[in-house]
């Protein structure tokens, strides 16, 4: 029996030595919440339950929070009739009347509460084939135990006949048995006598609130700049981490004596007066905007509207503030803001915003002096536990009449009954946290929001519709109808007009009805949610997902990473719930998924348009030109989506094309020098190149001896030769490079040619430009490649062009264009795969390729080959040497080329058969590999998946 092998083997190396080679699917395992290594007890019990046959929890302590981590999972047991038992219990009527009710509302779900004893059990059991995994340890079924928490759990495997297997099963059964089955009746009687915790929630004295961790080092920065002489900064604070406090602790410092705070709706003026009340008691406060006039207050708040008006503005004098707080700072170029930012002259001036980046090119930076103090990004928010976890469900939108919705859809298709009803079945499974519901739905249209507020009222629930149209009064009134204890609104259906500068700390649901044209926008609406409110242990966000063209700003969004390299953006579509902070936690039904995935492969991150986007909005930041490493540091666009423009082979190029201010004195030659070593090695995947180039630079030439020091593996010295004497490369990159060797290789020394030694002898921009390469290219490597293995120097999981192969693998020529689907040279033996192949290629070459599970391959030779074939042959022989064929996989030709690097394998079984071709049978021969390390589980499902 197999999995009783690797059951065994991987106990070998569970328990003897960790560096026996066995299947880690099998071997026990350590499960913690590590934010530092993206690690969550969560990703496990999800992967668990997505492939058990069935399940038995017992845990003393569950949550709704907990549950709704598990919504999807638990959504598909049922569709694939996976039955469960979970025994819990009522000690310390912990568990919430509400929780009883959603665990009983499973179809598929046995639930017992045992009460003989107090139960503090955390176990969780998977039955499998022929196996089981059980899970054990300290993790109760609550969302911080599954993701934040600091948790010790041990995962297990074994055989049914297993000894763990059946003590496991007898203590789970003999509690079971004699457990109180969960009913109706059951919660009614609980409920009586439970009394729900409260928040010990102390009322903000003046003066007893402190900073916390991040606003401290903000205020630090701050001070700083004062002691500089600077009289502006940049405050950059996602939505709900305390600006306004932390303006009101700088104002403390900095004692003004009289200080104006600057925002665009009266709420908002009223709500910071009263924060700042708070921190300094002392002072007078006042407000202008509508009816109220408090001129002669100390501090005075006010709105844009009421300031920027000549009547009022000329009643100050331009001395009469000496500290300016301009509240969401990103309007600072409107004209009304300059206004008031030009009149006025005070000795500090700080802006405050959430959102800097302007898609109007105008410089935000610019007006407060490029001093960004501070920036506190949504996940360094969620990462400091300041504002609440978040629950994000990407759910498949309606499909009707074979027709999807998207950005185009027909007004009617998206206020059809059935899309409505579809709408509240999701919205009602994945539900909320706390007793009643309060949510804000975002839609297209106003229109859709009328129309879709009257059929969901006709369905029972109470919505109603905003827009621009209502008057201040009607949205607060709408707002307290929605938030207070005897309100009774379960929605406010809006398109934009809460993205920003509105307070809602109640909700505890966010729907989007609409295509995500913004990663910027999608962020504010979704930090509508997240401001902390006692009693709310979590915000719900139903994103509903039509065949939409920008739904690659998902995963931009929800990542925070602007690098817009595609591989990335995969990356965190694939892991990203064990990437996601703290207790939040994001997932997508598959065909969502896929969605998001075909709008990655679809869109052009390279177009002019958004390269002089990206790159304005950095020189922005910066107040001046970037280079190449400054990209990296500042979280901007990754410099080598830049250089997939063909347009683009150096940043010679790039800048001469997008910056007027930018005057280039490299030369032809020079310009072609640096694109061979832009397009060959900035990506960082080995350092041998660029150790040998920055050795001459600060050599000028090193001896062969010192080259041999420098890499003792003669292949790599091979390989670096080729490389740089240009033979490895084809005809086309050798006329892009210069023709010339950039290194010369005499019989003394190594060195470079003398046009280039005289390059960087005499041309300072030149030589620059090349150390930002070789800078930029060093930290790459150490974020991404850092985990090469040694046999291959390749990184698992990472993607590679059979170009940038043939370099790793230290071949002496670029034979990407004879590879075709493997090729055994320089005893190395790659074998690339396109898992889901098109319809319409040709019978002869579908081969039947894939996975037979995480550890093995089952591969096909081309066609016309026998067991006594040369390549397989030479298979054979590479498996005597120990020489391992090297598994590369597409998941489909959209990828163009670049393939997941899967690891080493060995062959174990060869079969010869046959392949049809038309009426034709034609040899081959089927070989089953077994993997090194078997695909690591996620990866695994991502190209299985179609």
């Amino acid at each position: 029996m197999k999995n009783s092998r690797e059951i065994l083997t991987s106990l070998h190396t569970s328990h003897i030595d960790h560096n026996h080679s066995s299947d880690y699917t099998f071997q026990t395992e350590l499960l913690t919440n590590d934010s530092n290594w993206n690690r969550k007890v969560l990703t496990n019990l999800r992967n668990e339950l997505s492939t058990c046959e069935e399940f038995l929890f017992s845990v003393a302590f569950i949550t709704e929070g907990g549950l709704t981590t598990l919504a999807n999972q638990m959504k598909e047991t049922v569709n694939r009739n996976v039955n469960g038992k979970i025994l819990t219990s009522s000690y310390l009527e912990f568990n919430d009347p509400k929780t009883f009710r959603k665990l009983l509302s499973y179809p598929n779900i046995e639930v017992r509460v045992y009460d003989e004893k107090p139960l503090h059990s955390k176990g969780y059991i998977f039955a499998k084939k022929d196996h089981y995994n059980l899970i054990l340890g300290s993790s109760n079924l609550t969302q911080t135990a599954l993701t934040q928490n600091n948790e010790w759990n041990i995962k297990l495997s074994s055989l049914n006949s297993g000894r763990i297997v059946k003590d496991s099963l007898e203590e789970f059964y003999r509690s079971w048995n004699n457990a109180t089955v969960l009913t109706d009746e059951w919660i009614t009687e609980y409920e009586k006598s439970y009394i729900k915790p409260t928040l010990d929630v102390k009322l903000n004295k003046p003066g007893h609130i402190i900073p916390n961790t991040m606003q401290t080092e903000a205020l630090r920065n701050l001070e700083n700049l004062r002691d500089k002489q600077k009289n502006k900064a940049l405050l950059i604070s996602s939505t709900g981490t305390g600006k306004t406090y932390l303006s009101a602790f700088d104002v403390k410092n900095a004692k003004p004596k009289r200080m104006l705070f600057v925002v665009h709706r009266e709420q908002i003026a009223k709500d910071a007066l009263e924060s700042f009340k708070r921190i300094m008691p002392e002072k007078s406060y006042g407000l202008i905007s509508g009816s109220c006039s408090d001129y002669n207050k100390d501090y005075i708040f006010t709105t844009i509207q009421s300031l920027s008006r000549d009547n009022t503005l000329n009643k100050f004098s331009k001395e009469h503030f000496d500290y300016i707080v301009i509240d969401e700072a990103h309007h600072s170029a409107a004209k009304s803001y300059l206004k008031i930012i030009n009149y006025f002259t005070p000795n500090f001036l700080l802006g405050m915003t959430a959102t800097p980046e302007r898609s109007d090119n105008y410089d935000i930076f610019e007006i407060f002096d490029y001093n960004l103090a501070y920036e506190i990004r949504l996940n360094d928010a969620l990462e400091e536990n300041m504002l609440c976890p978040f629950h994000y469900f990407g759910v498949n939108d309606l499909t009707l009449n074979n027709e999807s919705i998207d950005e185009f859809s027909d007004f009617n298709l998206l206020t059809d009954d059935q899309r409505v009803q579809h709408i509240i079945e999701n919205t009602e499974y994945y539900g909320y946290s706390g007793s009643r519901l309060m949510g804000l739905i975002f839609v297209s249209r106003n229109e859709e929001a009328e129309i879709l507020s009257k059929k969901l009222n006709l369905q029972g629930l109470n919505t109603i519709a905003l827009s621009g149209k209502n008057s201040q009064w009607e949205r607060e009134a709408a707002i307290e109808e929605l938030t207070s204890e005897t309100g009774k609104l379960d929605y406010i259906i809006t398109v934009d007009i809460f993205n920003e500068g509105i307070d809602i700390p109640e909700v505890n649901q966010i729907v989007m009805l609409r295509p995500t044209q913004s990663a910027i926008i999608f962020v504010q609406q979704l930090g509508r949610g997240l401001r902390k409110f006692p009693n709310k242990d979590y915000v719900v966000i139903i994103d509903f997902i039509g065949n939409y063209k920008n739904n690659f700003f998902i995963p931009i969004a929800l990542s925070g990473d602007k690098s817009y390299n595609k591989d990335t953006i995969k990356e965190f579509l694939i892991e990203g719930n064990s990437k996601l902070p703290g207790a939040s936690t994001m997932d997508f039904d598959q065909i969502s998924k896929e969605r998001i995935y075909k709008a990655v492969n679809q869109e052009n991150f390279s177009t002019m348009r958004h390269l002089k986007e990206q790159y304005s909005l950095l020189k922005n930041r910066l107040g001046k030109i970037p280079t190449l490493v400054d990209f990296i540091n500042h979280d901007s666009i990754d410099p080598l989506v830049i250089f997939k423009n063909p347009s683009f082979n150096t940043y010679n190029d790039f800048l001469q094309k997008i910056d007027k201010n930018y005057k280039s004195n490299i030369s032809t030659y020079e310009n072609q020098f640096l694109s061979m070593i832009t397009l060959e090695f900035l990506n960082g995947m080995r350092l041998d190149e660029i150790v040998l180039l920055e050795s001459l630079i600060n050599n000028q030439s090193i001896t062969h001896k010192q080259f041999k020091l420098m890499f003792p593996n003669e292949a790599v010295r091979e390989s670096l030769y080729h490389l740089f004497n240009l033979s490895f490369f084809v005809a086309n990159d050798i006329k892009k490079y210069g023709i010339i060797s950039p290194i010369v290789f005499t019989e003394n020394s190594i060195s470079f040619n003398s046009d280039l030694q005289n390059s960087l002898e005499y041309n300072n921009e030149f030589k620059n430009q090349f150390l930002d390469i070789i800078e930029f290219s060093k930290k790459r490597n150490k974020l991404k490649y850092s985990d090469t293995l040694v046999s291959s120097n390749m990184v698992l999981y990472e993607k590679y062009t059979k170009k940038e192969m043939c370099r790793l693998f230290n071949w002496h020529t670029d034979e990407k264009g004879v590879i075709y689907g493997y090729r055994f040279k320089y005893n190395t033996f790659p074998i690339y795969v396109t898992y889901h192949k098109k319809e319409d290629i040709s019978d002869s070459i579908k081969y039947n390729d894939g996975f037979i599970s995480p550890s093995s391959f089952a591969w096909q030779t081309k066609n016309r080959r026998t067991l006594e074939s040369n390549e397989v042959l030479q298979l054979q022989e590479a498996m005597d040497m120990n020489i391992p064929a090297q598994l590369f996989v597409q998941k489909e030709d959209t990828e163009k080329g670049v393939f997941y690097y899967l690891g080493e394998m060995d062959p174990v079984a060869f079969e010869q058969t046959t392949i049809i071709d038309g009426n034709n049978e034609l040899p081959i021969v089927n070989i089953e590999f077994e993997l090194r390390t078997p695909v690591r589980e996620d990866i695994y499902d991502f190209i299985v998946n179609n």
